[in-house]
């Protein structure tokens, strides 16, 4: 499943809504069709405007993905700043305030989450697939 936090970015303006508002619903209809099967978030993040992104990341990554969908097994953050049709950038990047970056790396420093056993890689160094 994917979503997004549109918040009131003027390139599309949905209103602020907090990560649970963001997924309950698909994740609902996901757990229906099969509640034994892992779920992974393809694509997610939060602009900046209209609230705070920092708590967004901070309550999403952490109370609500281990109480309220503890069936998402992957995530992957959309961090890329793209524009639309020459309009001003979406500020999709963790790293579009240092506050924002802060409740990421917090957040993901849990011990719910599966620790960087890749870290110390050279860039562009092929991963090997677990035994």
């Amino acid at each position: 499943m994917d979503g997004y936090n549109f918040g009131t970015n003027p390139l599309q303006p949905a209103g602020w809504k907090a990560f649970y508002e963001v997924f309950e619903p698909t994740y609902s209809q996901l757990i229906s069709l099969d509640p034994s099967k892992p779920i992974m978030i393809g694509e997610t993040a939060s602009t900046e405007l209209g609230g705070s992104k920092p708590s967004w990341i901070a309550d999403g990554f952490g109370k609500d993905m281990s109480v309220n969908f503890p069936k998402i097994k992957a995530v992957n953050w959309f961090n890329w700043n793209i524009s639309e049709e020459g309009q001003p950038r979406w500020d999709w990047p963790v790293e579009s305030s240092s506050a924002s970056q802060a409740s990421f790396a917090n957040a993901i420093s849990s011990p719910y989450y599966a620790s960087n056993t890749f870290k110390e890689l050279p860039p562009l160094t092929p991963i090997k697939p677990l035994p």
